[in-house]
């Protein structure tokens, strides 16, 4: 194979095209200049008439045997996005990253898989796995080989600002790649299709469990949307608790509960017996005393022993601040809806809101949603934006819907739950 650059640049002079649909091309036929213009020129019959009369071209080469790939099931269609227009990719992946290792170096910064990004090639699913459990951390997990496709995918989602955003804390990426033993291997294991790649799920890494397929949406010119892949990912976090291991330090826990189980014993005279159910990690629970109150210390602060019975939270509303539907001044409504774990309501309130109501209302709602998780409102934070931040990281106290920070009318604001 010529030099990719050189290569490159003869095919766009011989066919007239850009230099997007030169490297697509090329890449689908491992570069070989003969068969990438036959196939162009089959594709774009017209393209003849603009490309270099003194060109002569051979008969093309047809496979009759090779089966066409069928449209990739993890593509849906959008507006400006759809399933990949036939020809695809080559009948067999190449052995290696054309693009990506090839003598191009621009070529290779915009095809290179990014170093925060761990390959099946250096490490096993297994240690990583086990780093982000002990963050606390989801992983999310690439299949690829060396096609077009999936060097498309490196660029426009691995390699984008919006994924690295993501890596500060938040998850473990990691690549498999079925060219490598390991990589057939993790790719059998979790039931991939190796003909219609790449695709991309979540993995919960105590379990190693796939918890959430995640759909890669792209253009015919293989060029993916980079933005509903991070969407969906901080979807996914702000709804679900961070992973953990509930069986984790089972001494600890044995520990704990034993030195609650003295502390009520060894509590003062006329201490009030009344334990709190606390729930621990959605998984057990555990009795935990209150605190210990002399008869004279509950005198002096006007408190009863009812005083500690847990009640539920008041109900919040935000009935003041309502503007209805057939408003007709767009100024004085403030449209959002709000991503719950359950329910997505949209909310018109006035812009004079404060933030800290919205804050209570949305913590209440929750708190309904899943009683049986929730014993009181929980702490949330609200993000909002691409890619997404906490928008409710600083004092919110003072803050109204029209000054606040970040988030505009008829914005999409993600709400989670605080560890």
């Amino acid at each position: 194979m010529n030099d990719g650059e050189d290569v490159i640049s003869n095919f766009m002079a011989i066919t007239g095209s850009t230099e997007d649909d030169a490297v697509m091309y090329l890449s689908m036929h491992d570069f070989d200049l003969q068969q990438a213009v036959v196939q162009y020129q089959l594709d774009h019959p017209s393209a003849g008439d603009s490309a270099p009369s003194h060109q002569e071209m051979p008969s093309p080469i047809v496979d009759s045997g090779s089966p066409a790939s069928p449209h990739p099931p993890m593509s849906y269609q959008m507006e400006g996005f759809g399933s990949p227009a036939e020809p695809q990719r080559p009948p067999t992946p190449p052995e290696g990253r054309i693009l990506a290792s090839g003598s191009n170096e621009n070529l290779q910064r915009l095809f290179a898989r990014p170093a925060y990004v761990v390959g099946s090639d250096s490490a096993s699913l297994a240690v990583e796995c086990t780093k982000a459990a002990d963050r606390s951390c989801w992983v999310v997990v690439a299949v690829v080989d060396n096609s077009f496709p999936c060097e498309c995918f490196t660029r426009d989602v691995w390699a984008s600002d919006a994924m690295r955003s993501l890596t500060s804390g938040s998850i473990f990426c990691y690549e498999v790649n079925v060219t490598h033993s390991r990589g057939m291997t993790i790719a059998e294991r979790y039931g991939v299709d190796v003909s219609h790649l790449p695709c991309m799920f979540i993995v919960d890494p105590v379990t190693k469990f796939k918890v959430e397929e995640l759909m890669l949406v792209s253009t015919e010119a293989w060029r993916f949307d980079s933005a509903l892949v991070v969407d969906a990912i901080m979807l996914f976090i702000t709804s679900h608790d961070p992973p953990h291991d509930p069986f984790a330090n089972p001494t600890a826990s044995s520990e704990g509960r034993e030195g609650s189980a003295t502390g009520r014993a060894g509590g003062h005279e006329g201490a009030v017996d009344n334990p709190l159910v606390v729930d621990v990690d959605s998984e057990e629970e555990e009795v935990m005393s209150p605190p210990t109150v002399t008869p004279s210390a509950r005198a002096q602060s006007g408190l009863t022993e009812d005083s500690f019975a847990v009640v539920a939270p008041s109900p919040v509303t935000l009935d003041e601040y309502l503007v209805d539907d057939d408003a007709t001044d767009a100024s004085a409504v403030f449209k959002l809806r709000c991503r719950l774990p359950h329910s997505s309501p949209t909310l018109q309130l006035r812009p004079d809101t404060p933030v800290t109501k919205l804050i209570d209302y949305l913590a209440y709602l929750l708190y309904t949603e899943d009683r049986e998780k929730y014993t009181v409102q929980p702490q949330i934070s609200i993000f909002s934006g691409f890619p997404p931040r906490n928008v409710t990281s600083n004092d919110m106290e003072g803050v109204s819907l029209r000054t606040w920070s970040g988030v505009r009318s008829g914005d999409v604001v993600m709400v989670r739950v605080n560890a």
